[in-house]
């Protein structure tokens, strides 16, 4: 943990899609620095992020791709966190983020969202959310595939 967080830290907003409970400040070092540190991410590649309870996430390259050209799918809530069927679909660019801080203070020990690490997908906009589904918690290992 210490080495991850002597990286250059970024923060930002992210919520998901239909549990609209609410949107948070993360904080962690991009994926894309941590990848850069061991050759980067090959063209066609993807990823699987293991967490500890068994859990896993696929990321396609398509996936990945979008995350940058700005054609990730997200929602708009409006600020408003009542109804996720209010939710206006769209698209962004989102950064992918290793987080180990919520809202200033280390991610929880347990329940939903527990860390120490969790992958998030943060952006400037504290409106938007994306699926739950690709923001693992309890992240155990990142694999390229």
């Amino acid at each position: 943990m210490a080495q991850l967080k002597a990286e250059a830290a970024v923060s930002g907003y992210w919520g998901a899609h239909k549990d609209n409970t609410s949107i948070h400040v993360y904080t962690g070092v991009p994926l894309s620095d941590l990848l850069a540190d061991v050759g980067g991410l090959p063209s066609g590649k993807g990823l699987r992020i293991t967490a500890s309870d068994g859990f896993t996430c696929d990321y396609e390259p398509w996936r990945l791709d979008a995350m940058t050209n700005g054609t990730y799918q997200m929602w708009d809530c409006n600020g408003t966190l009542v109804t996720w069927a209010d939710d206006i679909e769209t698209t962004g660019s989102v950064l992918m983020v290793v987080a180990y801080a919520i809202d200033g203070g280390p991610l929880p020990t347990s329940g939903e969202g527990a860390g120490p690490l969790r992958v998030v997908l943060i952006q400037d906009n504290q409106n938007m959310l994306t699926e739950g589904k690709y923001s693992p918690y309890l992240v155990k290992s990142i694999v390229v595939r």
